[in-house]
């Protein structure tokens, strides 16, 4: 514990100043104003949450960018106690980082990864090179029900009950409200990792024997839970999604021309310009980017080591199978997502996502999914030191 909130004073000195307010001054500004008008309509002292007066009376305007409604409460508890905006603004963005880091610990430890490196694994999730190159936007720094979804689908692929699978929806409803960019990064990210898993584990066996095993009384039970996980999942995002939904009937889609300048290229993931070593070696891998700012997404050379020395180590049979299983579906997730979003020779399979996902029309910024690939990438890190894993041979 002391370790681990040590190296949380360390992330917190290095990423925010006491006399700065954390982001530049488009973003900082839009997300203080987006923050004080929830709290005074909290406070009832605007009538609408979702029409804010700027660009009066257009309707909605709130739904052009972030919400805020998923941490609107902390900053208000700040504010109720009597902080300035700016005070108010600042221990809000601190406190998003802390629950990124101690959740994501929590939530490691939970799973028996050793605690050095559950601590190790906290701090490059919430402090990694790609989370300082999205400063600016401090609305995407929100994460800690990234790491809790995770975990709730590995423990509904292993037992089944639907009681993992209302936690499950839940953290990623709650993601959504917590910034809509991650929330839709996070369900495209559990696709495919709940289905490598499922597969590589041959789990269609053990459904086929529980069906046939089971009374059908048991087996109507199990199936209400799923439904009713899925039907309270939509109704608790139609809030959300409505507001949303009318705006863009309104305004339309993205132009797919200004979506693709913000796809990764393969160079963005090794474009890492401000780190104090990496920079300057890999500078180059700028040079043809298109908005280079929003191409930062070098996590730093730990994950990626991380993710080597993994597969090496299964390769020796050094870990065992159902951590290993598990460490595969989240490198498969990756290169899922790191393949359907980037952008090659002026293709991309991501504009079928674009096209025809609902609410994917109005995602500009998809580099942004670094954010939620950062977990399983540093997932890997940790991996190698659960329960008879590596530090315990």
């Amino acid at each position: 514990m002391l370790l681990a909130v040590v190296l949380f004073f360390v992330g917190t000195s290095l990423f925010f100043k006491v006399d700065q307010i954390p982001g530049d001054l488009g973003d900082a500004r839009f997300n203080m104003y987006v923050l004080e008008h929830g709290h005074r309509w909290l406070m009832r002292l605007d009538s609408s949450f979702w029409s804010a007066p700027f660009f009066y009376p257009a309707p909605n305007v709130i739904t052009y960018s972030d919400n805020h409604l998923g941490s609107l409460l902390f900053y208000s508890m700040f504010r109720i106690l009597g902080a300035s905006r700016e005070t108010a603004f600042q221990l809000w963005a601190v406190t998003l980082f802390a629950l990124n880091y101690f959740v994501t610990w929590f939530v490691l430890k939970k799973q028996k990864i050793h605690g050095v490196a559950a601590i190790g694994t906290a701090y490059l999730f919430s402090f990694s090179l790609a989370m300082a190159a999205q400063m600016s936007h401090i609305q995407l720094a929100p994460r800690f029900m990234v790491p809790v979804a995770f975990w709730m689908a590995i423990r509904f692929l292993d037992t089944g009950r639907a009681k993992y699978l209302h936690l499950l929806l839940a953290a990623c409803a709650y993601q959504i409200y917590l910034g809509i960019y991650t929330g839709y990064f996070l369900i495209l990210s559990l696709i495919p990792f709940c289905l490598v898993l499922f597969l590589i584990r041959k789990q269609w066996f053990a459904v086929g024997s529980f069906i046939e095993d089971s009374e059908r009384g048991f087996l109507f039970r199990r199936a209400l839970g799923y439904a009713t996980s899925g039907i309270a999942f939509v109704l608790v995002l139609l809030p959300l999604a409505i507001p949303y939904y009318q705006t863009q009937r309104l305004m339309g889609c993205r132009a797919w021309e200004e979506v693709v300048t913000m796809l990764p290229r393969w160079r963005s993931y090794l474009y890492g310009p401000d780190s104090y070593v990496w920079g300057h070696i890999c500078n180059w891998f700028g040079d043809t980017l298109p908005m280079r700012i929003e191409h930062k997404l070098f996590p730093g050379i730990l994950p990626y080591l991380s993710i080597a020395v993994f597969l090496y180590l299964c390769w020796k049979r050094k870990i065992l199978r159902g951590r290993a299983q598990v460490g595969f579906a989240m490198i498969s997730a990756m290169l899922v997502l790191m393949v359907l979003t980037s952008y090659w020779f002026g293709f991309s399979a991501y504009w079928f996502a674009w096209k025809f996902l609902p609410g994917a029309g109005g995602i500009r910024g998809v580099t942004r999914i670094m954010l939620v690939l950062l977990y399983p990438s540093v997932f890997i890190f940790g991996e190698r030191f659960g329960p008879h894993g590596l530090m315990d041979q």
